[in-house]
């Protein structure tokens, strides 16, 4: 696997598990590149969003016995898995036999997903699919996948999470919601932002509105009690 780091235990920070002690896979690689990506060092080799990453630094290609001892030594047995990215499903394959290995179901393994690329089927865990909006600078095309999310609304364990810069995002996710049958109990809404300051201003300028349209919010707790550090 192309793994960009293994941290924990910390909390899942986002999200229903909001506040559950976690281990946590970051993958390397995606084929989005969002304006505001907040682990742009997964993907970013040529300074697109900013600052540009090496790959050699930031990329470790490790065996599949090597992941699941590094992810016990950090306390798996008794925690929630997480994977990230990165875009996680873009190594669907390593990601099955890894779940075959650790033993992985819904109820312990969550896996963080753009929602462009099909869910693993075959082995059943929970997915935070997080389609991207206008506000992240991508084409819609490349950005929704209809086959793709529909196959992720008709499973059992997924809910829908959505990045948010200001009110009209929310008409956005409300179209997506009618478009592929999201029940607004599965959708969760979180504010773009790297700093607390950030979190709490679009929060409170967002939050009345969610209220209005009936979906969830999820404040990201890692942002708050550590300011976007990495290996949180």
């Amino acid at each position: 696997m192309k793994v960009n780091e293994i941290f924990g235990p910390t909390y899942q920070g986002e999200g229903p598990s909001t506040g559950r002690q976690a281990v946590f896979l970051r993958l390397n690689r995606c084929n989005l590149y969002c304006s505001w990506c907040d682990t742009p060092y997964t993907w970013d080799w040529n300074g697109r969003n900013g600052p540009t990453y090496k790959r050699a630094d930031e990329e470790t290609d490790m065996e599949l016995s090597e992941v699941v001892a590094a992810l016990y030594e950090r306390g798996l047995e008794d925690r929630l898995l997480v994977v990230t990215g990165g875009e996680p499903l873009l190594q669907a394959p390593e990601l099955a036999r890894l779940f075959m290995l650790v033993g992985a179901g819904p109820e312990d393994t969550e896996v963080e997903t753009n929602g462009t690329r099909m869910p693993i089927l075959r082995h059943p865990v929970s997915y935070n699919v997080s389609p991207k909006l206008w506000n992240s600078g991508i084409p819609e095309a490349a950005r929704l996948k209809p086959r793709v999310l529909h196959a992720f609304a008709e499973l059992d364990h997924a809910i829908f999470k959505f990045v948010v810069c200001q009110k009209a995002d929310l008409e956005e996710i409300e179209d997506i919601a009618l478009k592929y049958g999201i029940g607004h109990d599965r959708i969760w809404v979180m504010p773009e932002a790297t700093g607390t300051e950030g979190l709490i201003e679009r929060t409170r300028s967002i939050i009345d509105a969610c209220l209005d349209f009936g979906f969830q919010y999820t404040l990201r707790t890692h942002v708050v009690a550590w300011q976007g550090a990495r290996g949180k």
